[in-house]
């Protein structure tokens, strides 16, 4: 079997487990490139550049829960998408109906903060069940 680790290895992680870890890191990756990208705009000077700060620190904070406690990062990520939805989704309806060229960063951002939302919650469902309460049994 290809997921069987070595004699006297540790076991491996199922190759689904793998490919949605792989894709979690490359999610949170991605947030931690924009951090830096609002960073260079908010230090910059440009336009709007208190909003880019606060993008700093949203993002970044954001990339580590994707990569360091998904399940935590389910409801934060949630309220982000929903935000970044409003946000961007009026700046590529915009760019779709007027004369410019289409918002491409707005059409990324449409595309992946959904894609983000349902991988943390699809392995939010097959991960590992959350720990029970001090003090209570597990079932």
């Amino acid at each position: 079997m290809a997921d069987e680790a070595p004699p006297g290895s540790p076991p491996r992680a199922p190759a689904s487990s793998r490919r949605r870890t792989a894709a979690r890191l490359a999610c949170a990756l991605v947030l931690a490139i924009a951090s830096v990208q609002h960073a260079v705009l908010a230090f910059g000077g440009a336009p709007g550049a208190g909003r880019h700060a606060v993008f700093v620190g949203i993002n970044a904070a954001v990339a580590l829960l994707v990569a360091r406690w998904p399940r935590a990062a389910l409801a934060p990520v949630l309220v982000l998408t929903l935000q970044q939805l409003v946000s961007h989704g009026a700046d590529l309806v915009r760019s779709i109906r007027g004369p410019g060229p289409l918002d491409v960063a707005s059409l990324g951002v449409v595309v992946f903060f959904p894609a983000l939302t349902l991988l943390l919650a699809a392995e939010r469902r097959r991960g590992t069940p959350a720990r029970p309460r001090r003090g209570r049994a597990a079932p």
